[in-house]
């Protein structure tokens, strides 16, 4: 592929990386105090799905023609010429075409301006496609990062309920773990 694109999953959490933590023997020791920091060592059932559909998703980027990670022309150029009109280019290739002054000038082929009109007009429903997924699969983790979120302070609620008073010394315990974890929450103060 051009300009260096060697696969989405460079650009991605690679789940190889932890198999290859997993075999060093010079692993922290597990705090139980902080049970967040523990080394995960198991892959699970997610992270064997992900990483398939990461191969997957190279493979398709593969399947893409001409695809570019970056290109010589700056973001600034990119975004001023967007604005374009598809009509505009459209004519201006059918001009070229139909007139040898035009031709003439060397500005513009319209045999690679003509594929670059195709490849545009068949690419961008795979771009949308493309932006359509990534927007469940985003709406998805922080669904499901709400609802987890949710319950975990519904938790934290009554673990704090029942910790007062100094009677349940496992659940206070606890309670300092989970508050440790929470943090400070709300808008920072107005100074």
């Amino acid at each position: 592929m051009a300009h260096g694109f060697r696969g989405l999953s460079e650009l991605f959490y690679n789940v190889q990386d932890m198999d290859d933590a997993s075999e060093k023997d010079d692993l922290p020791p597990r705090d139980p105090k902080h049970p967040n920091d523990w080394p995960t060592t198991t892959r699970t059932y997610y992270d064997l799905l992900a990483e398939e559909i990461m191969e997957d998703l190279d493979r398709v980027a593969a399947k893409i023609p001409k695809l570019e990670a970056h290109h010589r022309v700056s973001e600034n150029e990119i975004r001023a010429h967007m604005n374009v009109p598809r009509p505009f280019l459209g004519t201006a290739v059918f001009a070229v075409e139909d007139t040898p002054d035009l031709r003439a000038t060397r500005k513009l082929v319209p045999e690679q301006g003509r594929e670059t009109l195709q490849y545009i007009d068949a690419f961008r429903f795979v771009d949308d496609k493309l932006a359509e997924v990534r927007a469940y699969v985003r709406f998805t983790l922080q669904s499901r990062h709400t609802a987890l979120a949710m319950r975990a302070l519904q938790l934290y609620a009554i673990a704090r309920g029942l910790a007062r008073g100094g009677r349940r010394s496992d659940v206070a315990a606890q309670v300092e773990n989970l508050r440790r974890d929470l943090g400070k929450r709300g808008r920072p103060k107005k100074k």
